[in-house]
């Protein structure tokens, strides 16, 4: 979303009014999300340490460990009451921020 926004700025598509105003409701957006993970008793840690335990080198082109990890993040987010219609959506923003993770750690 942040890439999104800066972008529009950049090609003039928005003005700097507006996209101030997208990035103070991503803001929010992502403050909310932190609350509602707390008010679960989640743990960002619990998903990090996940994710460092089951990757390996290559396991962003392996669709097995790729699956392997989609099966722990669900398992962690029911585990927590993480609302089910919302599941899918966290699974894979978790694996988008597991990749970037990785890629600096390799950096």
């Amino acid at each position: 979303m942040l890439e999104e926004s800066i972008r529009k700025y950049q090609n003039r598509a928005v003005e700097t009014a507006q996209i101030l105003q997208e990035l103070i409701d991503l803001a929010k957006d992502m403050r909310a999300g932190d609350k509602r993970g707390e008010e679960l008793g989640f743990t960002t840690e619990e998903l990090v340490d996940m994710v460092h335990e089951n990757t390996s080198i290559d396991w962003t082109e392996k669709e097995s460990i790729k699956a392997k990890l989609r099966s722990m993040v669900n398992l962690i987010l029911r585990k927590y009451g993480y609302p089910p219609d919302k599941q899918e959506k966290a699974t894979e923003t978790v694996l988008e921020q597991a990749k970037l993770l990785c890629a600096d750690l390799a950096a």
